[in-house]
């Protein structure tokens, strides 16, 4: 199965200088934990992703005000990506890899063209392979803010 059959396309998107809380704000309403960073004008190139712990972890914890940052100040940026015509198995082993559970689907030209969850990955697998997967992800790691698509 490809990526493009399961994504999330058009997701919502952020600007690097996009107040922190208007970010925040965007999940909310799309009831959604992520918001990728794209470039500015046509090209819609993935620069990052700002995902609600991120918020939390680089903002809230320490005790910086969310209304005064950006997103390019909270982000993890150079986010995973992953081309949409790609196969399902190679998206777990970049969650698996790299501990995330987000993918930014890219189309040929690198721009963003949806998000991958590890639920979407997870509902094509057979639960042993999800288990382990999800096992993966989810180890503890040393970094104190998490990687892209936490």
């Amino acid at each position: 199965m490809k990526i493009r059959d399961l994504i999330t396309g058009h997701p919502e998107t952020c600007a690097p200088e996009a107040n922190l809380q208007t970010v925040a704000a965007m999940m909310v309403k799309h009831d959604c934990g992520a918001i990728p960073v794209v470039g500015e004008g046509a090209k819609s190139r993935p620069l990052g992703l700002v995902t609600d712990r991120d918020i939390v972890a680089r903002s809230v914890a320490r005790g910086e005000d969310p209304r005064r940052l950006h997103a390019s100040d909270a982000m993890t940026p150079n986010p995973v990506t992953i081309r949409r015509d790609e196969g399902i198995e190679r998206a777990a082993e970049l969650m698996a890899e790299h501990q995330i559970r987000r993918l930014l689907v890219v189309d040929e030209n690198d721009d963003l063209a949806g998000i991958l969850s590890l639920g979407d990955v997870a509902r094509t697998r057979p639960d042993q392979d999800t288990a382990r997967t999800v096992e993966r992800v989810s180890e503890p790691n040393d970094q104190a803010s998490g990687p892209a698509g936490s």
